[in-house]
């Protein structure tokens, strides 16, 4: 639970697990450059989050929209 980076981009990933948002101390997540659609739908949890990194997958504008609107305290990069 002390994990406060975690680094999984280019891993072609087709969904992010929900055991990540229990990853409370978290402060960078990089998802970038895989084939990602959706995030948890309780990624608000993690509440320390400053920076989420989510270029190049496949989110919907709707989807891009909640994840904002879920951390609205996080720098988020489509």
């Amino acid at each position: 639970k002390t994990l406060q980076s975690l680094l999984l981009g280019h891993n072609q990933l087709k969904e992010v697990p929900e055991s990540v948002t229990n990853l409370e101390n978290l402060q960078l997540l990089d998802l970038s450059f895989n084939q990602l659609t959706t995030m948890p739908a309780n990624i608000g949890k993690l509440k320390k989050l400053q920076t989420l990194l989510l270029t190049e997958n496949n989110f919907s504008d709707a989807e891009k929209e909640r994840i904002r609107q879920a951390l609205p305290n996080t720098y988020i990069y489509f």
